[in-house]
């Protein structure tokens, strides 16, 4: 049996390492598949350390393989994410799906996702009305979903962000007709957002903000050495086997922000004026009109998507459509992929001990299975090449980024000679 879980691991913590080995160890599983977004990640920003930092981590802590999840769908809506995610893992011959939620209450997980999946006339007429009344979407969502099921329990659970994860992904198996079981794991100690280290436990997003409050130059120029003052910080939430690669990789290269991609947006917006960009992912011709009509104070991504969120247009919908927007990424690239759900299956890494999987996933997969982009990409054509394209263009987006503002490291690597990472 092989289990499969759907991941950022933006940074790996010991959070990740907990539900990898939880996954293994109820789920039965000779080998665990990982599908890992690249270089962009759905808050609709660049990835804080390089996807072979992470490929490794994930090796390192329970993982079998790490394939893969394209950009397309890596800086999609949870919907799209998670049918991605489903639809790859699927096809690389996954039996069961793990993942990490707020609850282990499989049976109103399921009840939500049928919910959600069939979108009764009552539960839309209920959610037009509250988004009229100036609720945002997820308020509306989960006040709707309340009232139809006359349950007020569910609205606990929808105000978790893994629990509506964990419902996409049933929703996506449903949708998709597969025989794929599930396992949800609750996650430990702190909380999605919770900015809270304790017990070893810390949340990505508190990581991300202790990563990015470092300060790598003066550290290097005032000690003439690494002095891994991020090290002392982060050793007790990052396991032992992923921490020197981690800090080395930071110190190395400095993470990048949306705001290190603001000159590329603007540029990118100044030559679409005519144009607009309401075909682009996420995008409408309200949100096309406004952005040029906010022009004059666009300053900063970051400040931007501030500035235009509204209840009808959240801040992560804005940011992602930025990602889209610098990246060229189309509502008619989610349209192709809908009709063919896995262009291809990508490998990133593995483990020696597990390299029958490879084997396994060779011959018995559908669609081209690419271990060096190099080579495959003459052999593909079509919706799998330019799903490729976009990738490989992604990646060049971010080492452009990040080797102008990391002109003293030696720069990263890009997809045509990025080796799979095997351990």
């Amino acid at each position: 049996m092989t289990a499969g879980i759907i991941a950022e691991f933006n940074p790996f913590h010991n959070g990740h390492k907990y539900i990898l080995q939880e996954a293994k160890k109820r789920s039965k599983c000779d080998y665990m598949i990982v599908a890992l977004s690249g270089d962009f990640v759905q808050r609709g920003a660049p990835a804080i350390v390089d996807k072979a930092i992470r490929t490794k981590a994930a090796l390192l802590n329970g993982a079998d393989m790490v394939v893969q999840l394209p950009v397309l769908l890596s800086t999609a809506t949870a919907e799209e994410f998670a049918l991605g995610g489903v639809s790859l893992l699927h096809e690389a011959g996954v039996d069961i799906l793990c993942f990490g939620c707020e609850t282990e209450d499989l049976d109103t997980l399921t009840k939500l996702a049928r919910f959600f999946l069939d979108e009764t006339p009552g539960y839309q007429r209920l959610l037009k009305k509250h988004l009229k009344e100036g609720k945002s979407f997820p308020a509306a969502r989960a006040l709707s979903a309340v009232e139809c099921l006359n349950d007020p329990y569910i609205e606990d659970i929808l105000d978790g962000p893994n629990n509506i994860l964990a419902i996409e992904y049933i929703k996506a198996i449903l949708k998709l007709g597969i025989d794929m079981k599930v396992c949800p794991i609750k996650r430990t100690k702190v909380g999605h957002h919770s900015l809270t280290m304790r017990d070893n436990y810390a949340s990505a997003t508190a990581l991300r903000k202790s990563i990015l409050s470092t300060d790598y130059a003066n550290d290097k120029f005032i000690m003439h050495t690494k002095t891994k003052i991020l090290f002392k910080a982060l050793r007790a939430y990052i396991p032992k086997n992923v921490k020197k690669d981690l800090v080395n990789e930071i110190y190395e290269h400095p993470p990048i922000t949306e705001d290190d991609m603001t000159l590329l947006l603007k540029y990118r917006l100044l030559g679409l004026k005519d144009a607009g960009v309401a075909d682009y992912l996420d995008g409408s011709v309200d949100l096309s009109n406004r952005i040029y009509k906010n022009m004059d104070n666009f300053t900063s991504i970051t400040e931007f998507c501030t500035l235009l969120n509204t209840k009808e247009s959240t801040y992560a919908r804005l940011s992602r459509l930025m990602m889209h927007i610098i990246l060229g990424i189309k509502d008619s690239h989610m349209k192709a992929f809908k009709e063919n759900p896995v262009p291809y299956v990508r490998v990133l890494g593995f483990r020696r001990d597990s390299s029958i999987l490879l084997g396994n996933l060779k011959q018995n997969t559908h669609v081209p299975v690419i271990t060096s982009v190099k080579e495959s990409e003459p052999m593909l054509s079509g919706i799998m090449l330019e799903m490729l394209k976009l990738d490989v263009y992604a990646r060049q987006i971010y080492l452009t980024v990040s080797n102008q503002k990391n002109k003293e490291s030696e720069s990263l690597k890009n997809d045509y000679s990025l080796p799979m990472t095997i351990i």
